[in-house]
């Protein structure tokens, strides 16, 4: 049986010491980060070094004397669960979707409220009223001023809730704006860290987990606005690198066929002889969301606008890629805060149109549904109280002229609706009846037949809602219309809500299922240092032993027996 190497134990002692430090330090750099958004604790992977003829094993010994040769650090590692990373996305893609809809709904219904509640109930019954009044007083002109000024407030309402739907409008595309260039600085900051990571892996053999951690963020923060998928690339194709791990990943976006790649992390510049590695620039995506295209489709104060958004779909929002020949391609998502502002940009509540990936946005009952009711109420009202007065109903033979026109050329709706001219001339105008008109009779206007016959229309349940296309909305009276337009856009709130709340609950689980393995935990830490130190101590003491069994050797050894 052989003695030992004299200095065998110091190799020993050395590793213990270096993995206990480094276990310290990383300890350390834990509760440094304890509130750094994104940070992931990190561990030491310590593995035993044995003995042999094996990289890293030093001398093949006798077997009774495998005792091996201490510690080896083989690696940092990232204390995180990539499997709950790719639900938390999907899921907070969700949530993205439906917290982009509620601001778009809630802004509606405060909207709506007022334009049912306070505004068109009112403005009915006082328009009603007034009619009955100058029904009682045919003769007196004032009270046929009355009706047709409490008719021009019902007008200037409908014109107003417009113009506010178009600037609840103009807010959906101006955040959808900014979510686009959020979209490309992330994608650009990914491009950007894989440059990083590569440099590293390639010419260090590792990578920052720090970069990873920033990175990982950057993920969090995109599948907020879409679909994205993940893709690490392992391994770089070029034969130069000879098949070495990079690091890099690509990140696709949108599903389906018109997934396209945001990020292409495949790309990378070769390393020249003096070992730089200069990464590789540019290789992601720019998405281009064009506002004015947008616009000249889809005009809120054209009523026939909302027919072209069949046609519009995307097309305004595309892929450009960055090579320099500017091929497109188009982007479909089926989640996210982009598909939330399409769904309320686009949404005419056409059922029919939810079977196709294409036009599935529009099934909603979005800006263009509620703002078609609303011109439908317009039209109807119009087209109603002109048609018995102007002689193109059953009651009337004579023409007594247009009570309601549009400020423009186009068929009356919200936005263009006004009293006309000609009633405005005239408040009499009202008054024309079936009977043959002596304007010679100073009496002619006491007859009220039509004022009873609108008095009956206000209230009518029998009326029909209809388009200026004559696609029947509703049938009913005009205010259980109005009332039934609050009760859609409060149906449509309720149930977006409710999957609001279950898409809260959900990211919020998976969060703090991920914060509960990937977080630093202050008590643990704290034991950790503990534990490290002492294992510290004692490999500071197993080398204070050897030395004293050197010192014996040296000094002592040679006067035995003396």
């Amino acid at each position: 049986m052989s003695i030992r190497p004299t200095f065998y134990g110091f190799e020993i002692g050395r590793s213990a010491l270096a993995a206990s430090q480094r276990s310290i330090d990383i300890t350390g750099q834990n509760i440094a980060n304890i509130n750094t958004p994104g940070y992931s604790r990190q561990r030491v992977n310590l593995t035993s070094m044995g003995v042999g003829a094996l990289d890293k094993w030093k001398w093949s010994m006798e077997p009774y004397d495998n005792v091996g040769l201490g510690v080896d650090m083989i690696g940092v590692q990232r204390i995180r669960d990539e499997f709950l990373d790719v639900r938390f996305w999907k899921d907070n893609s969700d949530l993205g979707r439906y917290e982009t809809k509620w601001s778009a709904l809630d802004a509606l219904e405060m909207l709506l409220d007022e334009f049912t509640m306070p505004n068109i109930q009112d403005g009915l019954f006082k328009f009603q009223d007034a009619l009955q009044e100058l029904a009682n007083n045919a003769d007196n002109i004032e009270y046929a001023k009355q009706a047709m000024s409490i008719a021009e407030t019902l007008t200037r309402t409908l014109n107003k809730t417009a113009v506010d739907i178009e600037t609840i409008v103009n807010d959906q595309l101006t955040r959808l704006e900014l979510i686009v260039k959020n979209i490309n600085n992330a994608a650009a900051a990914i491009d950007r860290l894989n440059k990083e990571i590569r440099t590293q892996k390639v010419i260090g053999g590792f990578v920052s987990n720090e970069l990873l951690d920033a990175r990982d963020l950057l993920f969090d923060e995109l599948s907020s606005y879409g679909n994205i998928r993940i893709v690490r690339e392992s391994i770089y194709e070029d034969e130069d690198m000879n098949g070495q791990y990079t690091g890099a990943i690509s990140v696709y976006f949108g599903v389906g066929d018109e997934e396209v790649i945001l990020v292409d992390g495949t790309r990378g510049e070769k390393i020249t002889d003096a070992t730089f590695y200069s990464g590789y620039e540019g290789y992601f995506n720019l998405l281009r969301f064009s506002r004015d295209d947008y616009e000249d489709i889809y005009d809120p104060t054209d009523p026939t606008a909302l027919d072209n958004i069949t046609d519009f779909q995307r097309d305004p929002f595309r892929i450009i890629w960055d090579t320099g020949d500017n091929a497109e391609q188009e982007v479909i998502v089926s989640s996210g805060q982009i598909l939330g502002y399409y769904e309320m940009l686009n949404g005419k509540g056409d059922v029919d149109l939810l079977s196709d990936p294409d036009t599935a946005d529009m099934a909603t009952k979005g800006i263009p549904y509620f703002l078609n009711m609303i011109n439908a109420f317009a039209y109807t009202f119009a087209e109603t109280f002109n048609d018995i007065n102007d002689g193109g109903s059953e009651f009337s033979d004579e023409s007594g002229g247009d009570l309601f026109d549009s400020t423009d050329e186009n068929n009356i709706f919200a936005r263009n609706i006004r009293i006309s001219d000609a009633w405005r001339t005239d408040p009499y105008l009202i008054l024309r009846t079936n009977n043959e008109i002596d304007e010679e009779d100073p009496n002619y206007a006491a007859d009220n037949s039509n004022i009873l016959r609108m008095i009956y229309a206000v209230k009518d349940e029998s009326m029909q809602i209809t388009t200026a296309d004559g696609d029947v909305l509703f049938t009913g009276s005009f205010l259980q219309y109005a009332v039934s337009v609050n009760s859609e856009i409060t149906i449509e709130v309720n149930y977006n809500n409710k999957q609001l709340a279950v898409s809260e609950g959900m990211v919020l689980s998976l969060d703090n299922l991920r914060d509960s393995i990937k977080s630093v935990n202050e008590d643990e830490e704290a034991m950790n240092l503990m534990r490290f130190s002492r294992s510290y101590a004692a490999a500071s003491r197993f080398m204070t032993v050897l030395d004293e069994m050197i010192e014996t050797i040296v000094h002592r050894l040679g006067i035995v027996g003396r």
